[in-house]
């Protein structure tokens, strides 16, 4: 199409000026953004563009990577899904976790994968909650077409996806394999308060630690039922 044929036509502004080209290179963002608008011009009007748009007002960061240097088969109900990398969001127990957060999380893996030039079937992807969230369940069976295998004691598998996924109702989990996840919560209750402090005095812990810090925060008055039980 010849330019005199062009309507005047008005491109969004540039947020940012490029980089000065290196010698001998050019950089073509800038000219495809307006070539964009100027092919679609006959839609002005519809089509709003953003150029070098935010895709989270976050910082990107993921929980927990945990890189399974061996890559051997961990025997342990929660890591035996894991391969060489495997990636962990946690929310704790009064965090909702939507279909929205689910797509995130997957968008976290391709992003990993990319930066650290890993293969997708060596990374699973883990997303601990306190709860089992039904409606996103149902979602990823009626949408998705996939399929939740129970695995038992609150651990979820999610078939037919591109990468290994599980679910993790932390309330579920078996207190022989995953104790200290288990107490993760504010409704302890006496007698497992007084098997956590018991636990930490036998492994020596210092009470400032973390861990026991916010259980105890979370318990308060339960720790302190517990602590006069026992005198």
């Amino acid at each position: 199409m010849c330019l005199a044929n062009f309507e005047p036509f008005k491109l969004a502004e540039q947020p940012q000026i490029s980089p000065t080209p290196e010698q001998g290179k050019i950089y073509w963002h800038d000219p495809f953004f307006e070539g964009l608008q100027l092919d679609l011009r006959q839609y002005s009007d519809v089509l709003e563009y953003h150029k070098e748009y935010e895709l989270s007002k976050e910082a990107l960061k993921i929980d927990v990577v945990i890189k399974n240097k061996s890559k051997t088969t961990i025997q342990h109900d929660i890591a035996r899904l894991f391969r060489e990398h495997n990636l962990i969001e946690y929310k704790s127990e009064k965090d909702y976790f939507s279909v929205w957060d689910y797509w995130k999380v997957l968008a976290y893996v391709g992003l990993y994968a990319s930066a650290n030039k890993v293969p997708l079937p060596q990374i699973t992807m883990t997303i601990v909650l306190t709860k089992y969230p039904k409606s996103l369940i149902k979602h990823l069976k009626d949408e998705n077409r996939v399929k939740i295998e129970n695995q038992g004691n609150g651990i979820y598998y999610i078939k037919d996806e591109r990468i290994k996924i599980q679910i993790v109702e932390s309330k579920k989990l078996s207190k022989n394999d995953n104790l200290f996840l288990s107490f993760l919560r504010s409704n302890l209750t006496t007698n497992e308060a007084k098997e956590i402090g018991g636990i930490f005095e036998t492994l020596k812990v210092d009470s400032k630690n973390i861990y026991f810090d916010r259980i105890v925060q979370a318990n308060k008055s339960t720790f302190e039922e517990a602590s006069n039980s026992s005198k």
